[in-house]
């Protein structure tokens, strides 16, 4: 993608393009971006299992802070290699399909601020596992029983 040749890029939104991305082409679109700071991939359809795409992203992006992407088509379980991304202070992955508990890895993103995992199909963890400077904590049921977490404001 032409894009990775931006080197010294520090925002990139491709936000409601409704692109649809496959392995070679997130590691190739991030693969030169190490200033990247924010990704803003909302809408964007990726054909990747939570290990692959968070291990593009990780290894591509030691600078990135904001990481939007709901509504993805993404699968889970998210990967604890996200840890690689130490200043990621923003994680919104609403409306994907991650289908699993909410990771207790989530808990050791020491700068992270906004968490917000709404409509994932999760399962809650306590509340008293992830860092106190998120400040708010909403646990809500779906119909079928299985419980959203989410840290951002309703």
């Amino acid at each position: 993608m032409e894009l990775s040749r931006l080197t010294q890029l520090e925002i990139l939104d491709l936000s409601n393009w409704y692109l649809k991305l496959e392995s070679l082409d997130l590691k190739e679109l991030v693969g030169n971006l190490a200033n990247l700071r924010e990704l803003y991939l909302d809408r964007v359809s990726i054909s990747l299992k939570g290990s692959e795409w968070c291990s593009a992203l990780s290894s591509s992006l030691p600078k990135l802070r904001v990481l939007p992407m709901t509504h993805y088509n993404i699968l889970g379980p998210l990967d604890p290699v996200l840890l690689n991304l130490y200043f990621l202070s923003v994680i919104r992955l609403g409306s994907n399909d991650l289908s699993t508990m909410v990771p207790d890895f989530l808990a050791n993103f020491s700068k992270l601020i906004t968490l917000s995992l709404r409509c994932c199909n999760l399962r809650a963890l306590a509340a008293s596992k992830l860092p106190r400077e998120l400040g708010f904590y909403a646990f809500s049921d779906s119909l079928t029983r299985r419980r959203a977490f989410s840290a951002l404001s309703l």
